[in-house]
């Protein structure tokens, strides 16, 4: 990931130029996202390729399997929310009843989004600058005195960001909770109120229907009340929503 420059011998120690690596490779969104994206359609696709027929039939219809949880991983990461059309035959193929994913679509919902999208959830850039800056903390157990920080292949992740993020999936996991609490107050299940604080949040809708088999109408008015206002929370940004609440940004 790192590049030597020229090494110069100068009392007896080395010199080495490092210089961050460039490229698609190198973002760390990117890498986060097909690392999750491949965590996922490795957990559904696997235990029917264990237990899946010989022949033309059986690579048929892992094929289709897989595409149907590559296309649905992707669109639930990017927060889009559709499953692909052959996302039953993907379930299917895993041994899983419909509805029954409906942790691992919230969660890629919540990893989702990049910088600069509308996401509402954690987002990409701040799950990674947290592994990255947990990596620098570990391997400071061992060595007291180490005086590195969370490095990447696109360079330093700066400590401010790393401050930035934990407040942000503080706030997040705060807002999910009390959504959560508030929506099962409202008459729906625990599994109900969690999938559905998390499609709110992370502006994903059809999150929803796809996990739960739950149409929006069908809650509760209590319940589609709590949804909206975690909705306009989700859209606006946690961050921000906190900041307007905040009377010493008012006069700036």
């Amino acid at each position: 990931a790192w590049r030597r420059g020229s090494a110069g011998i100068a009392g007896g120690g080395v010199a080495a130029e490092r210089r961050p690596a460039t490229g698609l490779a190198a973002d760390p969104e990117l890498r986060l996202a097909v690392f999750a994206l491949a965590a996922a359609v490795v957990w559904l696709w696997t235990p029917g390729a264990l237990a899946a027929p010989g022949g033309l039939a059986g690579v048929g219809a892992g094929l289709v399997a897989l595409s149907g949880a590559l296309v649905t991983a992707v669109s639930f990461l990017t927060t889009t929310g559709y499953g692909s059309a052959d996302w039953g035959a993907a379930l299917a193929w895993s041994g899983l009843a419909p509805g029954s994913a409906g942790p691992l679509l919230a969660g890629l919902a919540t990893l989702g989004g990049g910088v600069a999208t509308t996401a509402g959830g954690v987002k990409l850039y701040r799950a990674y600058a947290l592994y990255r800056h947990g990596i620098a903390e570990l391997s400071r157990l061992p060595h007291p005195n180490l005086v590195d920080s969370a490095r990447t292949m696109g360079g330093t992740i700066r400590r401010n960001a790393v401050v930035n993020a934990w407040i942000a999936t503080m706030l997040y996991l705060a807002a999910l909770g009390a959504a959560t609490l508030a929506l099962g107050a409202a008459g729906l299940p625990l599994d109900g109120a969690l999938v559905a604080a998390a499609a709110a949040l992370a502006n994903c809708g059809p999150l929803l229907p796809e996990a739960l088999g739950t149409a929006w109408a069908d809650l509760p008015r209590p319940a589609l009340a709590f949804a909206a206002t975690t909705m306009i929370l989700g859209r606006v940004e946690l961050v921000a929503a906190v900041a307007l609440l905040n009377p010493g940004w008012w006069g700036r």
